[in-house]
């Protein structure tokens, strides 16, 4: 079976290669995530604490996950954690009688690697994700691309030109 693509790496989702400051904040939201996630606290604490990271993370909350599901390095309960995350806000991108809000083709290819996962959990919830990506409305006009501003960013400020 092949490796699943391991896209924590790169500078565009991350940012590692910009400032220290940076590097340091998506370090820290994914270590606070794997933390909170791995950890037996109260369900009030834990339901607290990932509340305020999302809010915190905003409008990056899926690209935070994607940087988590496709990082090999964390275990595969965290992984499906995070998928699981992701698929409550993707649905809760969706509207029924509005279609979709947010055009998701950056998410999209990072939910295909999973795919070709090991772990049978982990692929159910990637084709659980794409179905419901693939069954989304479109309600008439162009949806806003998520996080295509924030990628943007990232690619241009590492970026320079001579």
């Amino acid at each position: 079976m092949s490796e699943s693509i391991d896209c924590s790496r790169l500078a565009c989702l991350n940012r590692t290669q910009q400032t220290t400051h940076e590097a340091q904040y998506v370090h820290f939201t994914r270590a606070l995530y794997t933390l909170l996630n791995s950890s037996s606290s109260s369900p009030t604490v834990y339901t607290q604490s990932l509340r305020s990271l999302f809010i915190v993370v905003r409008d990056s909350s899926l690209l935070l996950l994607s940087s988590i599901w496709t990082d090999r390095r964390s275990s595969a309960s965290i992984r499906l954690v995070a998928l699981k995350h992701a698929h409550a806000f993707i649905k809760a991108l969706m509207n029924e009688s509005d279609g979709i809000e947010r055009d998701l083709q950056i998410i999209f290819p990072l939910l295909l690697g999973g795919l070709w996962e090991a772990d049978d959990e982990i692929r159910r919830e990637v084709a659980v994700c794409i179905r419901l990506i693939a069954g989304a409305k479109p309600n008439g006009r162009a949806p806003e691309i998520y996080g295509l501003k924030v990628l943007t960013a990232g690619i241009t400020g590492t970026t320079s030109f001579v």
